[in-house]
């Protein structure tokens, strides 16, 4: 391994050599087998003569600090003491009063649990991983040479031409391939607006309950964010703020409630939208996956000159692949385009081809068709035991589209309560204010009844230590 040593001064050299590494064991920054540079290296690297090294390492070695083993080199040793440990450098630099406040964000991987009901993750036993890695190895071959230089910030030419194909017929964007922008995930593309559009002071209204990562990008850019309450139409727009510059919407499946988005209310939003020089974010995440009822178009269909469009693959394919994109009105575009090339250059090309192959050759379509099939029937079980176990306890919130839907709780218990009881029974659910999402994206269907019914037994219990506790509150007669 390659170690720094810094010789200066007049002490001796093979002093400063062994005090060096003694105190680099003793720091725990050499670990107990770890190998140390041969004599030789060592002593080129510090343009010192060989011997004084070998000085060196037998001090060390006297002191049972390192081990030699014939052949092979010198080793830290196991000294049996602890560590010191060093104590902290008080530095000068301030840190944005924001930054220091901000919450623990999620978690990944999430605990293991018998029956996961979690949204956000897509079924990942089900993906062609085989047809996946002969892809990459394909382009792996392939992209020798393209692979020398910087592509265009705005991503691999192929893999925007299809996402423009693929959104324009599945979704009714209205954009071509130099519209597109390819991102690490949905997330980088929130980051790239908020850097174009916010500024300290900017008001953005945000549905509530709400997409929280998002929520933190642009209150990290100094945002005023202003929560909108949500009903069974989508975001209540008649609530926005007159001064809002900027709205976040997830009008195809609202997330976390599951609830589409009215004609009528996107009618509304695009107007006031219009008429006060706004921009909407419109995060598709997973339209993808319509189990009935019609098929409203994406939002930006009705006005590509306002509605900044936001689609993922983390949820069609898989969330690590860490592919997104966003299609944006003309006047945003060279910006977002600059400030994805400030940011990472351009997202990395390997996984862009290979995206490309895969749905230009169709395995997309199959695959959404596939998985489709399997979440339908894993709603549809959902929904069955909730109408046939949970009906006083539980209302189904309206959604026919993505990987989770939601339920309102009809007896005095919180969400919190709800999932914190269910986690330590081996079931997980995402709590949402006055109600449950379960997701269908990690659960078999083979699981499902299985899991509502230790479910069942979760709710019991906290309708009983309920009763308990209004009993114990109560005033006893005399």
């Amino acid at each position: 391994m390659d170690f720094q040593l810094a010789i200066a001064g007049l002490r001796p050299l093979t002093r400063q050599i062994y005090d060096q590494i003694r105190s680099a064991v003793l720091d725990g920054r050499l670990r107990r087998g770890e190998r140390l540079p041969a004599t030789r290296q060592l002593a080129n690297q510090l343009n010192i003569s060989r011997k004084t090294v070998v000085l060196a390492y037998d001090m060390l070695l006297a002191e049972g600090i390192i081990v030699t083993k014939s052949g092979s080199g010198s080793y830290v040793e196991d000294l049996g003491i602890a560590t010191r440990k060093i104590p902290p450098l008080v530095s000068p630099i301030a840190v944005a009063p924001y930054w220091q406040k901000l919450p623990s964000l999620p978690a990944f991987p999430r605990q293991q649990v018998a029956f996961d009901f979690g949204i956000g993750v897509p079924e990942l036993a089900h993906f062609p991983w085989d047809l996946w890695r002969s892809i990459l190895r394909t382009h792996s071959r392939l992209s020798h040479q393209s692979s020398q230089s910087y592509i265009q910030p705005a991503g691999y030419s192929p893999l925007r031409d299809s996402i423009a194909s693929y959104v324009g017929f599945s979704r009714a964007v209205r954009c071509a391939a130099d519209d597109v922008i390819v991102t690490n995930g949905a997330q980088q593309a929130f980051h790239l607006i908020a850097q174009v559009l916010v500024q300290p002071g900017t008001v953005v209204a945000m549905e509530h309950p709400g997409y929280s990562m998002a929520r933190w990008v642009f209150l990290s850019r100094g945002a005023k964010v202003v929560d909108i309450p949500v009903d069974r139409e989508g975001l209540m727009v008649t609530r926005l703020p007159r001064n809002a510059k900027l709205v976040f919407t997830t009008p195809s499946h609202q997330f976390p409630t599951g609830v589409v988005m009215s004609y009528p209310r996107r009618v509304s939003l695009l107007e006031w939208a219009r008429s006060r020089g706004a921009a909407i974010v419109e995060d598709d995440y997973d339209s993808e996956f319509r189990f009935e009822g019609r098929p409203l178009e994406a939002l930006q269909s009705m006005d590509p000159s306002t509605v900044i469009y936001v689609g993922t693959f983390s949820k069609s394919l898989f969330p690590g692949l860490r592919v997104g994109f966003t299609v944006s009105p003309q006047p945003l575009r060279s910006a977002l385009v600059s400030a994805k090339h400030l940011t990472d250059w351009h997202s990395p090309l390997l996984a862009q081809a290979a995206v490309a192959t895969f749905i230009g050759n169709g395995h997309f379509a199959r695959h959404i068709r596939k998985v489709r099939r399997l979440y339908s029937d894993r709603r549809n079980q959902l929904i069955a035991e909730i109408q046939r176990s949970f009906s006083d306890w539980l209302a189904i919130l309206p959604s026919g589209t993505g990987l989770h839907m939601a339920a309102t709780l009809k007896q005095n218990v919180t969400a919190d309560a709800v999932a914190t009881a269910a986690l330590a029974a081996g079931i997980r659910v995402f709590p949402i204010p006055d109600g449950i999402a379960f997701g269908i994206g990690t659960i078999e269907a083979s699981q499902i009844r299985g899991a509502m019914e230790k479910l069942r037994v979760v709710f019991g219990e906290l309708r009983r230590e309920t009763y308990r506790s209004r009993r114990a509150s109560s005033p006893r007669k005399q």
